[in-house]
C-alpha cells in the first residue's frame, strides 16, 4: 500500500494518516482489559508468549517514534528501573501532543472546507 507523499500531496497523506489514527484507536478500543490478558496468560503459555513477543515488538517502535520525536531519548533512557513506564510517560510529554496537533490540524481543514 503506498502512501502519499506529504511534500507533493499533503491533503492525500493528512488524510490517509488520519484515517490510520482512527483505525487505530477503534481497534484498541475493543482489546481486552489488562485483568483479562493475565488470567489468560495463566492458562495458555502460548498465549503468554505471543503477548510478551507482541509487546516488546509495540515497545520497539514506541522507543523509534520517541527517537523521532525527541533526539535525545536514547542517552535519557538509560538508568530507569522501568523502561516501559518510563517510555510511557516519554510518549505521553513528546508524541501526543503532536499527534493532537495533527488531530487538530484535521479537524480545523475540515471546518474550514465547510465553512468555505
Amino acid at each position: 500500500m503506498n502512501n502519499p507523499d506529504p511534500t507533493g500531496n499533503f491533503g492525500g497523506f493528512l488524510h490517509k494518516i488520519t484515517k490510520d489514527l482512527d483505525n487505530v484507536t477503534t481497534q484498541s478500543a475493543d482489546l481486552p482489559p489488562k485483568s483479562d490478558l493475565s488470567f489468560h496468560r495463566t492458562l495458555d503459555k502460548e498465549l503468554s508468549k505471543k503477548l510478551d513477543e507482541a509487546s516488546s515488538r509495540v515497545l520497539d517502535m514506541a522507543q523509534e517514534l520517541l527517537k523521532l520525536v525527541d533526539p535525545h531519548f536514547a542517552s535519557k533512557q538509560k538508568g530507569f528501573a522501568d523502561p516501559a513506564e518510563d517510555l510511557t510517560e516519554r510518549y505521553r510529554k513528546n508524541v501526543v501532543p503532536s499527534v493532537d496537533g495533527l488531530l487538530e490540524q484535521t479537524v480545523g481543514s475540515k471546518s474550514h472546507k465547510r465553512l468555505g
